[in-house]
């Protein structure tokens, strides 16, 4: 595994460490290269290759224009025979459009097939460099009237999982989000963290102190399919949904400098996604195979506030909002009578790439208007509107369908997830109560059935994501708030014919001819 990849398309540059000089040099294949993952910090800070100073960087970049993390990486490289290393500011024109989009596609083919990327976790800009010095209450110390035993503080322990990343605050590189494809996508790295050095693979990491030490191979019984965060990402690739759900739910928390590299700064991924998911489409950050449960994404823990200066998703995806996501893992159906009817998307070059210049999808749904079922949440979860009194009445719901009856009214709301937080009125485009609606999707999962939030955009017949939203039976919610004392069987029992009730409501809601942006 020390070479490069048979079929593989070599970055444009890479610097050429050999005869004590860093020159920039253009179309060369090497056998071993190494990749910089790093901090850029102030603009101002670091050195870049422009159109400018192309030519005189092919000739030599001078030692004292390098950065500190810029000089460690070198000294790294030639400690370990490389010769040859890829810097994203040096080796990407940075002030020409056209290089930067052809380099960004093929992130990729150039961190997979480094022989060895390395990481500068410790340092929050390129300053900071790569090396630091061990505290010394993490050096061991010898045990006074012990010849044997030592004794020291534990050193900050790697993050498990992304979701972790940014507790502690050493970790700035995990929490950067071009950073989250470079590890992703690395055969192997070296960590330079703050107290120590630790090597990782795609099957084991280990750490100076051994504290971080951890396999990341086994295949061991607790890996289950209803926490797709706790699966290897080895593992989720027998379900590419859950591996897309958790790569999205883990990236779309880390930062990015500028609002237009979301979907760019995941291309590398995406690409290796469109490998695993074969005549399937990538759509803004959904899959067109599996879009109406994709559609059921949720902002976890909790909204940002405001929306991006200029949106360049369409509202549907969870690439139009700046918070974390994610998707309830249960959830592995719909309901059978919401359809696509049609899907336009158009993008602008590589489809992984996200850049878009139309998108929308027409659906055949029930449109629930919202103002209704908020005014009907408020008594059905508190008192009886209707006439049944016993969970008999309720196991044959065929027997229950009445031409006459308004089924929408026992409708309730569980759980609601705005998709952002106004920061004044001006953001929702003028919609007014009654131009928001409700679109029921998902089927029962964990007693609860899912959908969308849509408003009216405004001078158009589409409609607009703003929210998630989960429903119940209003029985249901009552019983919720008695099920710490419930039997687990009797709770069974009692919500079985409730989400079948359910079932039949939203299957026998009138379908309109839905156009989301």
């Amino acid at each position: 595994m020390g070479d490069v990849g048979v079929h593989f398309r070599y970055p444009t540059r890479m610097l050429d460490l050999r005869n004590g000089m860093v020159i920039l040099r253009e179309n060369i294949q090497p056998q071993r290269y190494a990749c910089l993952s790093h901090c850029w910090g102030p603009a101002a800070d670091i050195v870049k290759t422009t159109v400018e100073n192309l030519e005189e960087f092919k000739i030599k970049i001078p030692w004292d224009r390098l950065t500190t993390t810029y000089k460690h990486a070198v000294d790294i490289c030639q400690r370990l025979d490389i010769s040859f290393l890829w810097i994203d500011s040096l080796c990407i024109i940075q002030d020409s459009k056209d290089d930067w989009k052809e380099e960004a596609a093929n992130m990729a083919n150039i961190y997979e097939n480094a022989f060895i990327t390395i990481a500068a976790g410790r340092a929050p800009d390129t300053l900071a460099g790569c090396y630091s010095k061990t505290d010394p209450e993490f050096i061991a110390n010898l045990v006074p009237g012990y010849h044997d035993a030592y004794i020291r503080q534990e050193p900050p322990k790697f993050p498990t999982h992304w979701g972790e990343r940014d507790r502690s605050g050493v970790w700035p590189l995990l929490n950067r989000g071009w950073v989250y494809q470079e590890m992703r996508l690395s055969r192997r790295v070296l960590h330079f963290c703050s107290q120590e050095v630790m090597w990782e693979c795609h099957t084991v990491r280990k750490s100076e102190s051994g504290c971080s030490d951890e396999d990341l191979d086994s295949d061991l019984p607790r890996y289950g399919w209803t926490k797709y965060e706790n699966v290897p990402y080895w593992k989720l690739t027998e379900n590419p949904r859950l591996l897309w759900y958790r790569t999205v739910q883990e990236y779309s928390r880390l930062k990015l400098t500028f609002e237009e590299d979301k979907m760019p700064a995941l291309a590398a991924l995406t690409q290796r996604m469109e490998i695993l998911r074969v005549g399937d489409r990538f759509l803004a950050g959904l899959w067109e195979k599996t879009l109406l449960l994709d559609l059921l994404w949720m902002v976890w823990p909790s909204p940002t506030r405001g929306i991006p200066s200029i949106r360049r998703a369409p509202t549907w995806s969870w690439a139009s909002v700046q918070s974390q996501v994610m998707w309830d893992s249960a959830q592995k159906s719909t309901l059978s009578s919401i359809q696509v009817l049609d899907i336009h998307y158009v993008a602008m070059g590589p489809s992984h790439m996200g850049d878009i210049s139309e998108a929308s999808i027409t659906l055949s749904a029930p449109l629930i208007r919202a103002e209704d079922l908020f005014e009907k949440r408020l008594r059905t979860c508190h008192k009886r509107d209707h006439d049944w009194d016993s969970t008999e009445e309720l196991a044959s719901p065929s027997l229950k369908r009445d031409s006459d009856r308004d089924l929408a009214p026992e409708i309730a709301i569980y759980d609601y997830k705005q998709d952002y937080v106004s920061r004044s009125a001006g953001e929702h485009d003028g919609a007014s109560e009654a131009e928001i609606f409700f679109i029921p999707i998902g089927s029962a999962s964990n007693d609860t059935h899912s959908g969308i939030q849509v408003r009216k955009k405004q001078g158009s017949p589409a409609y607009e994501r703003i929210g998630y939203v989960e429903f119940m039976h209003h029985k249901a919610i009552e019983k919720r708030r008695e099920e710490e004392k419930m039997d687990y069987m009797y709770r069974k029992q009692f919500m079985a014919p409730l989400i079948e009730r359910m079932d039949f409501i939203f299957e026998n809601l009138p379908c309109s001819t839905i156009i989301l942006v």
